[in-house]
Order: structure tokens, then C-alpha cells, then sequence
């Protein structure tokens, strides 16, 4: 694995783990002995969420359009659709 490949994963399982902690203080499953604990993980999950949607337009709009093969642009890349 790449060092970005392990970033990566990192990121992912860090995700993952903030998301099920904050889903079971929710719920009502599990309550943090200091309520206060389970604030600052939504707030974490909400910013997470934001940053990867974030992430994912900004990586959507700098994807080149490809041909595809007839002279037109392809529809099927979703980088740069505004130019249509």
C-alpha cells in the first residue's frame, strides 16, 4: 500500500468509528458518562460529513472531459458538466 492508500484508510475507519459511537449515543443504546462527549462526536460526524462532500465536488469539477471517440464530449464524466 501506498502512504496515500494508508491515509486514506486511516481517514476511512476514523469515520467509521466516530459514526458508530455517535449512532449508538443517539439511539440511546450507549450514553457517554459525560453527555457532553456525545455533542462533540455529532458535531464531529456533521463536520466529516460536509468535508467528504466537500471533497468529492471539488474532485468532480477538476475532472477533465474525455471524448469519447465521435468528436462530442462524453456524458458519462461528470467533471467540468457545466460547460455543456
Amino acid at each position: 500500500m501506498t502512504p496515500v492508500e494508508v491515509i486514506v484508510w486511516a481517514c476511512v475507519v476514523v469515520f467509521v468509528v466516530i459514526a458508530f459511537l455517535t449512532l449508538l449515543h443517539v439511539s440511546g443504546l450507549y450514553k457517554f458518562p459525560n453527555t457532553e462527549h456525545g455533542n462533540v462526536l455529532f458535531k464531529a460526524l456533521i463536520v466529516e460529513i460536509v468535508v467528504v462532500a466537500i471533497a468529492a465536488f471539488a474532485i468532480a469539477i477538476k475532472t477533465p472531459i474525455e471524448p469519447n471517440g465521435s468528436g462530442e464530449e462524453s456524458v458519462a464524466t461528470f467533471g467540468q458538466w457545466w460547460r455543456r
